[in-house]
């Protein structure tokens, strides 16, 4: 599973079941069905309880269902216990243990007060991306940065728009134009290791959490032909939540370049030509 804070939502597992929570709902299907579902189909996280994965479970289930005025008083009883014997702060170290103890209590505060109005149903909104779509946004470092979707999926089972996203090595102190993103280059990360024989290639499926913030830091440029067709059912990276995906690469992109000043760049190269024109290209 993967982390990227230390709030109750800031978790692939929570988001995927939070997602899927929503998307059931938003598609007519009640609550007291949906969890049952999920329960049945994430029994995995539910029996390992020496994983996060159980406590993020338990999380975002309860907060889906109190989000809209019917959670399970069996379901507030699993938090509350995970919370207040410790459980989830035992995978947790430094002062990240403490920010993570306090949103733990700010959740389960949350969750003992009764919400005041229930959230209610949203209708199907359109695809937050289209293939090819060519996507700047600005770096932590002030520059601009650069996104290709290589492909929109929508998967079957939770009717979830994917988006297959590869970031890339743009970081420019003005806008890029849509000739720079047919000429970039993925996005290869070895800033984290030691080992320069270790690296992330940055392509990853997304799922549209957060769409609304998303859209207010993101532009489209344009779009390119993708070639290849893609399928989320191939092991081509791993799937997260968009926003903090685009977070994730606004932070990464500067630090891949401070780092190339110390010591090399990984030494594969693979080109955005190659991605969306060649039909024999894989995931490493």
């Amino acid at each position: 599973m993967g982390y990227f804070g230390t709030g109750i939502s800031e978790n692939d597992t929570y988001l995927d079941v939070y997602t899927e929570f929503v998307t059931l709902y938003n598609k007519g299907k009640n609550i007291v069905d949906i969890s049952k579902h999920l329960i049945e189909t994430n029994s995995d996280y539910i029996n390992d309880t020496s994983s996060p994965d159980f406590s993020s479970f338990w999380f975002a289930l309860a907060n889906a269902q109190w989000e809209r005025k019917e959670l399970n008083p069996d379901v507030y009883r699993e938090v509350k216990k995970i919370i207040e014997n410790n459980f989830d702060l035992q995978f947790w170290d430094g002062s990240d243990r403490q920010k993570r103890k306090k949103s733990l209590i700010k959740f389960l505060n949350k969750l003992s007060t009764e919400r005041a109005k229930a959230k209610s149903r949203t209708k199907s909104k359109s695809p937050l991306f289209r293939k090819g779509d060519c996507l700047t946004f600005k770096l932590s470092n002030g520059n601009y940065g650069g996104v290709i979707i290589l492909e929109v999926s929508l998967d079957e089972e939770s009717d979830l728009e994917l988006s297959l996203a590869a970031a890339t090595r743009i970081n420019s102190p003005t806008k890029p134009s849509l000739n720079d993103f047919v000429n970039s280059e993925v996005l290869i990360t070895n800033f984290q290791f030691d080992n320069d024989k270790q690296a992330f290639q940055i392509i990853d499926w997304l799922f549209p959490y957060k769409p609304s913030k998303l859209k207010q830091i993101i532009e489209v440029i344009g779009q390119i032909e993708v070639v290849y067709r893609f399928s989320p059912s191939k092991n081509y990276g791993s799937s997260t939540g968009s926003f903090q995906w685009f977070t994730n690469v606004a932070n990464d992109v500067p630090l891949q370049y401070k780092s190339e000043k110390i010591k090399p760049r990984y030494k594969d190269i693979k080109t955005i030509k190659e991605l969306t024109q060649s039909d024999s290209w894989r995931y490493w």
